[in-house]
């Protein structure tokens, strides 16, 4: 139904003259749906059916892990920016003095999520005022993802 509605939409905007940067976000997601509706009519083939079931029932089945994950993402990303933004005003004997290098939640989110997949970018914890909790709350969050991502 939404490719029934974004379809249509993004035509209507490209004959309306809509600035391209507005057009394009919307022509992405339409490309995506597409592809995704692309999988739906692979299952009439006998060689592709059993692979696209799999598909299908793996992704009903981790949405409970994905749930937990989440919450301990958003967890880990909220004490992250509470810890960082508590550098404002504060200067260590290092070259720049302490930095926020987180400045919203969507950023902690977005960090968070990062050291999930391995990012780590540990050079600001030494310049932060509490630079100890930050690397005990690195260690939680690292063994947090270990353990959730080895029960799947």
């Amino acid at each position: 139904m939404l490719t029934v509605i974004l379809a249509p939409l993004t035509v209507i905007m490209d004959i309306v003259e809509v600035n391209e940067n507005y057009i394009r976000p919307w022509m992405g997601l339409c490309n995506l749906i597409f592809y995704f509706r692309f999988f739906y009519f692979l299952r009439i083939f006998d060689s592709t059916a059993p692979l696209i079931r799999t598909i299908i029932e793996i992704t009903n089945d981790i949405r409970h892990f994905l749930f937990i994950f989440l919450i301990g993402v958003l967890g880990v990303g909220a004490s992250f920016q509470i810890l960082v933004n508590n550098n404002q005003g504060y200067s260590k004997e290092v070259e720049g003095g302490a930095t926020v290098f987180i400045e919203s939640f969507p950023q902690a989110f977005l960090y968070s999520y990062r050291m999930t997949l391995g990012d780590f970018d540990l050079d600001s914890f030494d310049t932060s005022r509490n630079n100890i909790l930050l690397w005990i709350l690195f260690i939680l969050s690292s063994l947090f993802t270990a353990i959730a991502v080895s029960y799947t």
